[in-house]
């Protein structure tokens, strides 16, 4: 509905109203087509920010597991390959250190105990001849 009102061409001073009676439904159209693309974008950044975040958390969850995996696993099995590497070329004389509280305690421990045996075995040997 549109209501004007106008100065009456006839009578100056007086003003005629009129009231018109208008189809909305182009109006509506064009303000529901307006909501929808607002919505369609709306839901596409939404749909692309949570995308974006569920990658950002994987990413940080690869690197933090990789390190953890790096410093608590790989570097300790490091460490005893190497220095089984110097027993390997008869260097028995290798400090095997044994980190307390960690996954590789019992292996690291067994592995110093059989170089001390080895090395105790060598010095009877040596002492019987």
């Amino acid at each position: 509905m549109v209501i004007t009102s106008r100065e009456s061409p006839t009578m100056k001073g007086f003003y005629n109203t009129f009231v018109f009676v208008m189809p909305m439904q182009g109006h509506m159209d064009a303000i529901n087509a307006f909501y929808d693309e607002k919505r369609n974008d709306l839901s596409l950044t939404l749909g692309l920010s949570v995308f974006l975040s569920v990658i950002a958390v994987i990413i940080v969850t690869f690197f933090v597991l990789n390190y953890l995996i790096r410093k608590r696993i790989t570097e300790p099995i490091d460490l005893l390959a190497s220095e089984a590497k110097e027993v390997m070329e008869c260097n028995l004389d290798v400090d095997i250190k044994v980190h307390e509280g960690g996954e590789f305690q019992g292996l690291e421990r067994a592995f110093k105990e059989m170089v001390t045996s080895i090395q105790r075995f060598i010095e009877r040997s040596i002492r019987e001849e």
